[in-house]
């Protein structure tokens, strides 16, 4: 996994359809070297109450590049 588990809580109601804007934070994970040509895709899932997955799972491409 090329980035740490995170967890948002949503605090407004979704409903089915519902469209909305979330900010998640993407931290790459400690053994993840900087390379400018390695792009990953990571699946974020919407979780219910009970932790079952819901909905279509969301590709995020990431990639760990070093800032100068």
């Amino acid at each position: 996994m090329p980035i740490d588990i995170f967890n948002v809580p949503v605090e407004q109601g979704v409903t089915g359809k519902a469209k909305g804007i979330f900010t998640v934070p993407l931290t790459m994970a400690s053994h993840i070297l900087a390379d400018s040509e390695k792009v990953y895709t990571v699946m974020m899932t919407f979780r219910g109450p009970r932790g079952q997955a819901f909905g279509t799972p969301i590709p995020i491409k990431v990639m760990c590049v070093l800032d100068k």
